[in-house]
């Protein structure tokens, strides 16, 4: 199987997952509400927040597994993270 196609599958399946979160999301937040006492307004605010939070943690885990370089800084993202310390 080539590069292309690995990349497509993966792309796929963290298609489902997004979407099977947003489900369990949807299913599961007005319970988490009440257990939490959050406000309608407040549940807004961490429905927003969390996946923006984990964008940048999966780009770090991502680029360190294919073993990408920061284009900004010519590093290789293990550097980022602090397991690696020798620059391009």
């Amino acid at each position: 199987m080539n590069y292309q196609h690995r990349v497509l599958d993966m792309l796929a399946l963290l298609s489902v997952i997004t979407y099977l979160d947003r489900v369990c999301i949807a299913v599961a937040g007005p319970r988490m509400q009440d257990d939490l006492n959050i406000s309608p307004e407040m549940w807004g605010w961490v429905i927003r927040v969390v996946p923006r939070l984990a964008v940048p943690v999966g780009r770090r885990v991502v680029g360190r597994a294919a073993g990408h370089r920061n284009a900004t800084t010519g590093q290789s993202c293990e550097c980022a993270v602090g397991s690696r310390t020798a620059a391009v």
